[in-house]
């Protein structure tokens, strides 16, 4: 094995085919459950990109750029072609494998120096493997870490090598958690391998409308959600629109598809929105509670939930408690004045000698 001192190495920054999003020369990931539109978001990306269209949260697109999409479900001469044609892709720029020359699908990892050939060959900037798991070996155990990145590392190798982005795309499984990063079907370590990952989730606040939030990103912040919407009004020929940004990050998204009826999380939501402008009196927000009709028990778990914080006040001679969210400081109370209890005093015991002549 060959070693390299780190101080030999030349420092780099990393650069974009989608700003913030995509980091060119690395795999990147796409996880959702079937019928979310994935597939259409992959070809809508190759239709941009093709094109040097700016991206779907605006950021400029560049030089027109060459894909290749692996797709293990759709037909490449009808549903591909038709949806790359809808979305305006240059279909001179969009490449596919030719079957009438290579019967077989492609395995990995041990098929990698023919995509090798093929990524040199067509210098594509941006390639769609969709499903993966369609795409691995049979001797691949997609619930072992050592197996899949076996599996993957050379589609690693791949994207260094050509400076292109690798898609993955992935069914999530079905363990119904709220942590994003868990939500794949198979190893965590297609997440490991990954330097940036995406969720494509149905809306919970708008049944027609899905989400495209942002799991991973090792190069830059989480960026914000995109909310998106698959038109099948035409079943031949249906529509992708980008309807601008969206509130919810993935792990809420998939918090909220999945427990949205269960009231310990509905009475966080009240509770967050009810304190949002400061503290307020325990007995002011249980009246709150009972007209939405939480129970007392209910509203102590979400008030865990969100870690709220409790202090107190005296107010007309009783103690007052408040609760208050994490974030928010508790109200700054004077010292109660003695003066009520001084001045009958005064009047009663009034002082003969001033303190100067003692």
């Amino acid at each position: 094995m060959s070693i390299i001192s780190v101080s030999r190495l030349a420092p780099r920054n990393a650069t974009w085919l989608w700003r913030d999003r995509f980091p060119l020369g690395k795999i990147v990931l796409l996880d959702g459950d079937p019928g979310l539109g994935k597939s259409f978001i992959t070809l809508d990306l190759c239709a941009r990109i093709s094109t040097g269209r700016p991206f779907p949260d605006g950021s400029p697109g560049g030089e027109p750029g060459n894909c290749m999409v692996l797709n293990g479900d759709d037909a490449a001469d009808e549903a591909i072609h038709d949806r790359l044609q809808t979305l305006g892709a240059d279909l001179d720029r969009v490449f596919v494998p030719n079957l009438e020359s290579d019967l077989r699908m492609l395995h990995l990892p041990a098929d990698w120096p023919k995509l090798d050939q093929a990524i040199s060959g067509a210098k594509i900037r941006f390639l769609v493997i969709d499903p993966i798991m369609a795409f691995l070996s049979s001797r691949v155990v997609t619930a072992s870490d050592q197996s899949v990145r076996e599996a993957l590392f050379p589609l690693v190798l791949l994207a260094e090598k050509h400076g292109c982005v690798i898609l993955l795309v992935r069914h999530l499984n079905k363990s119904g958690g709220s942590r994003s990063l868990y939500r794949g079907g198979g190893s965590i370590a297609f997440q490991g391998l990954c330097r940036a990952a995406w969720l494509a989730a149905r809306d919970p606040l708008d049944t027609g409308s899905c989400v495209f939030a942002n799991v991973k990103n090792n190069y830059a912040q989480l960026q914000p959600s995109l909310a998106y919407v698959v038109a099948r009004t035409d079943p031949a020929h249906p529509t992708l629109s980008w309807i601008g940004a969206h509130a919810l990050p993935a792990d809420e998204l998939l918090a909220r598809s999945g427990w949205l009826l269960r009231p310990v999380h509905r009475a966080r939501d009240f509770l967050r929105t009810f304190l949002e402008n400061g503290p307020r009196t325990v007995g002011d927000i249980w009246q709150g509670a009972r007209k939405e009709g939480f129970s007392k028990r209910t509203l102590s778990r979400a008030r865990n939930l969100l870690q709220i914080r409790t202090h107190w006040t005296r107010a007309n001679g009783q103690c007052v408690t408040h609760w208050r969210l994490p974030h928010h400081n508790p109200p700054s109370t004077a010292p109660p004045s003695l003066e009520p209890w001084l001045a009958p005093l005064r009047e009663r015991f009034p002082r003969s000698t001033p303190l100067d002549d003692l």
